[in-house]
């Protein structure tokens, strides 16, 4: 029922076979790393959104997208007004208010009387008798002989009678095309009648806009209240139900981070079908919501129709089902093409496991609602429900929740901090193949982005008119004037970023004016040739956000735009430092550039004392120990914390007696991390006796263990570690 329809089905076969796999793909690693953290124990139970999201609608094809007059059947100001009467009539009988999201566009541009709709008629009379059924019978086709040409890589489709099929049914449809009325698309009404809407031939019932809205939901304010807008003297009032219209068109393109593959098979078989496993599940929704506190979108749907929803919250539960010991476990883990979404099944083999059975509740907002309706105030209270009952208690109908249950693999016991999630796992309640149950992908709205496939209305003016005017017109509280356009730029830059140094680079800028933040957007711009390589912290009013951690692999350069709804809510001015942090040795960058682009609410005001963070001291296990001369090995000291937050300062304090402190190098490591904070410096001076500040560990889980390594790289002297501490901070 709800997705952007694929207009490309009739062209797939021109591109030749390769053009016949249409799935939306992304890389799935041989091992679970890519979907987030893999060690359970910190994976959090539950989790949900830093902020809240907003209910909607898909705005439907069927219904002709957002050109469709949902106030005829809601409004008492539009009883009794004539459903087939043209924009312009409307307007002229003082019934502007009644008219559609673009129609009320192109009234404030003064395109109303262009609009044709004789034509636009005849248009879809044409579509719905004549191109719309022969679009049918393609899109059969083409699920055949995308089958035929995965099985059968070396031989011609076109020698096939579905072939011939399909390329006569082509020659028709472009026939029939010609009888449709030629119109001049140049308002946005038309767009959306003849792109989003019953011109599109062949349209489903499921077809929408529900991905736009979905992003829409996750990034932009809510509208709440009626906003009046004037443009050339015509002034006309929006309705929150149609400013979420206007923003949900305005991201149906975007930049995104995907995971996994649409499933487009009828029957529900293929790679594609189950390619989010329960491994990849949990780990994302419990890495995304859990310890970051981002909003995503799933297709909540396995199968060949798309329901995109920005997921809210999860909570789980677990028992273990093994007792003492390790089970013998037939594993596998899959790993999904870049480009075409294929599985390739690598077996583990037989291997000691520890498995457990997870009980997930997960609970995403809904769309099928009246256009109109405005999300409750408590969409984020801090509640989990396990219910569909006690879900619509809460939130009624705009809040819904599914219930899987699955079996994870881990390689050491559940109560073991370094116990990982290995293999794919095993869904428990989800395997028919009629039950739709898990997600069929994942994804996150990054950031808007230059049209490319022309999916959004060309005749909307999205940010000069919808941002920047009718949007703030809507909002409970009116934004400042200057909207979007506050922007702060860092003077102390460009600085190179140190190679695999824990210290890190850092640069500040002060904003001196301003307010209470409402939206704060980081714009960053960094040359890099191995993005996996950095760590990108923020920090203001006593928080600390990880922007980026060593995602992106071998891709070269970081420009782009973050958001941080974490800020909302705090005072804009004061310093704001991004520090860039690269964690590997061999490739060095810069920081060219950086900025905060802030949207405020009322005069300026200091920042706000953080909550004190907590603290403790640790320290490490089994000192004295002796440094052994010349020996790369060298020797380790185990320190635990039982912190339970994300760090915010870390300090390590080291007594080393040595005399000749230019031989040893002292690491810190932390989850497989290693941080040199020292390393063969001092030359011929007696002892290392110092602390070391790691502000590149900010953000990351307090608890667990913590390794110090000190290694004596040259022969002569000895030494000994008398002893180390751990002072950590944490909220």
């Amino acid at each position: 029922m709800k997705n952007r329809h694929t207009t490309a089905l009739a062209g797939l076969l021109a591109l030749g076979a390769a053009g016949l796999t249409s799935s939306f793909s992304t890389a799935h690693a041989a091992d679970n790393t890519v979907y987030g953290e893999v060690r359970f124990g910190q994976l959090p139970l539950q989790g949900k959104m830093a902020h809240a999201p907003w209910v909607g609608s898909w705005w439907a094809y069927t219904r002709n997208g957002i050109s469709h007059r949902h106030k005829l059947s809601s409004a008492p100001e539009c009883r009794g007004v004539d459903a087939n009467a043209t924009t312009q009539a409307l307007v002229d009988q003082g019934k502007s208010f009644c008219l559609s999201a673009a129609e009320k566009i192109d009234v404030l541009k003064g395109r109303a009387a262009s609009i044709e709709w004789d034509a636009i008629k005849t248009y879809h009379e044409v579509t719905e008798a004549q191109l719309g059924p022969k679009q049918d019978q393609l899109r059969t086709l083409v699920r055949k002989l995308n089958k035929y040409i995965a099985d059968n890589p070396d031989k011609d489709w076109r020698e096939t009678d579905d072939g011939k099929a399909y390329v006569a049914l082509n020659t028709e449809l472009d026939m029939a095309k010609t009888s449709l009325p030629a119109i001049t698309v140049d308002t946005a009404t038309e767009f959306e009648q003849l792109e989003h809407g019953k011109g599109v031939p062949g349209v489903q019932g499921w077809w929408g806009h529900c991905n736009a809205w979905s992003a829409a939901s996750l990034m932009e304010a809510e509208p709440r209240k009626r906003g009046s807008v004037t443009e050339n003297g015509v002034t006309v009032e929006f309705t929150p139900g149609e400013v979420k219209a206007l923003l949900t068109e305005a991201w149906m393109e975007h930049a995104s981070s995907f995971f996994g593959s649409r499933s487009e098979e009828p029957d529900n078989t293929g790679s594609a079908y189950a390619d989010l496993t329960p491994a990849a599940f949990h780990i994302y929704f419990a890495t995304q919501l859990g310890l970051q506190h981002k909003g995503f979108v799933i297709d909540r749907f396995t199968g060949s129709e798309v329901w995109n929803q920005p997921v809210r919250s999860y909570v789980s539960r677990f028992e273990k089902l093994y007792t003492d010991a390790a089970v013998k476990t037939k594993v596998a883990q899959t790993e999904y093409d870049r480009r075409t979404g294929n599985a390739t099944q690598r077996d583990l083999g037989e291997i000691d496991v520890y498995p457990i059975q997870v009980t997930t509740s997960f609970h995403w907002v809904t769309d099928g609602l009246p256009h109109e309706e405005l999300t409750v105030a408590n969409v984020l209270d801090d509640v989990y429900p396990t219910s569909t009952n006690e879900a619509h208690r809460l939130w009624g109908s705009q809040i819904e929740m599914r219930t899987l249950t699955y079996t994870l693999y881990l390689d050491k016991p559940a109560d073991d901090p370094a116990a990982r999630v290995v293999g794919d796992g095993v869904w428990s309640n989800a395997m028919a193949k009629d039950d739709h149950a898990w997600p069929d992908f994942a994804w996150q709205p990054l950031s808007q982005g230059p049209s490319v496939r022309k999916y959004e209305n060309p005749n909307i003016e999205y940010a000069a008119l919808v941002e920047s005017k009718i949007l703030p017109a809507t909002l409970d509280t009116p934004a400042p004037a200057g909207m979007g356009s506050t922007e702060t730029t860092a003077k102390d830059l460009p600085k190179d970023i140190p190679d695999n140094v824990a210290a890190g680079v850092s640069s500040t800028l002060t904003v001196a004016e301003g307010g209470k933040i409402l939206t704060a957007v980081v714009k960053v711009d960094i040359t890099h040739p191995y993005v996996g390589d950095l760590r990108v912290v923020l920090q203001h009013a006593g928080q600390s956000i990880v922007l980026h951690d060593r995602a992106g692999g071998s891709a070269d350069d970081l420009k782009r735009s973050f958001d941080a709804p974490q800020l909302a809510g705090l005072a804009s001015t004061g310093e704001w430092t991004l520090s860039v942090f690269d964690g590997a040795a061999q490739d060095v960058g810069k920081i060219n550039g950086w900025s905060v682009e802030l949207v405020t609410e009322g005069a300026a005001m200091p920042p706000p004392a953080p909550a004190a963070p907590t603290t403790g001291k640790f320290t490490g296990a089994g000192t004295p120990i002796a440094i052994p001369d010349n020996k790369r090995a060298g020797i380790t000291s185990l320190a635990t914390s039982t912190g339970t937050g994300a760090l915010t300062s870390v300090k390590v304090t080291v007594d080393i007696t040595h005399p000749y402190s230019g031989d040893v190098v002292v690491t810190l490591v932390r989850n497989g991390e290693s941080i040199v904070l020292q390393n063969k410096v001092g030359g011929g001076a007696d002892d290392i006796k110092k602390s070391f500040d790691v502000p590149s560990l900010a953000g990351k889980p307090a608890g667990g263990e913590w390794t110090l390594k000190v290694q004596d790289l040259a022969k002569a002297d000895v030494g000994t570690l008398n002893g180390w501490t751990l002072d950590l901070a944490w909220r």
